[in-house]
């Protein structure tokens, strides 16, 4: 299977390379930031798992896309019919999109619904936890409004959040100490290994 992997994260690409090291009979192919993940889609993956926050383009602090996309958004927000329990979701996109940081942008809606477009599975991750109220929280909720993402807990997320009661066992097997990860916000191989999983069941 032929896997585009989306994260800009140095610790986490390195548990991911080691994770997928001893997973041959995958090939995967890494993007940093948005730019990279638009050029590897159009390679036709045959998955995609994808973080939430990246660059625009690594290194420069452009965020034209991520202006743009809360531009959306907010025509979005015209026609969605919302069944959150935030009630100035719009406010909080604006926040996420615009931060400081080239790095906390959620260019990660725009690829997955790239993916959607083209038929293609999809798992979303983040070091961030978008079912406990942090900035992946209106995120998770406009992906939802789109319905790009089943539920907040449909995120695979480091320290184990969001993983269904079945891929619990695989968390406590794959992190020997699942507290480390959930300190630091470091996405361990259990994360690579249920995202493998989840995409394998969307691609039956």
């Amino acid at each position: 299977m032929r896997i585009l992997l989306v994260e800009d994260r140095p610790e986490n690409l390195e548990e991911a390379k080691k994770y997928f090291s001893q997973r041959p009979e995958l090939h995967i192919e890494y993007a940093r930031d948005y730019k990279e993940a638009m050029t590897g889609l159009e390679a036709q993956p045959e998955g995609l798992i994808c973080d939430l926050f990246f660059p625009e383009e690594t290194g420069t602090g452009r965020k034209v896309v991520g202006q743009q996309l809360y531009l959306k958004v907010d025509e979005d927000l015209k026609d969605v019919v919302w069944c959150t329990k935030y009630e100035d979701l719009d406010k909080l996109m604006k926040d996420v999109c615009f931060d400081k940081d080239e790095a906390k942008q959620p260019l990660g809606v725009l690829v997955v619904e790239e993916a959607h477009k083209r038929g293609m599975p999809y798992v979303i991750t983040s070091s961030l936890h978008a079912a406990h109220g942090s900035s992946a929280t209106p995120v998770a909720f406009y992906l939802i409004g789109k319905g790009l993402l089943e539920d907040e807990y449909a995120v695979i997320e480091s320290g184990g959040y969001g993983l269904k009661t079945y891929e619990l066992d695989a968390r406590v097997e794959d992190a020997p100490n699942p507290e480390y990860h959930r300190k630091r916000q470091i996405k361990g191989s259990y994360v690579w290994d249920v995202a493998v999983k989840r995409l394998f069941a969307k691609n039956k």
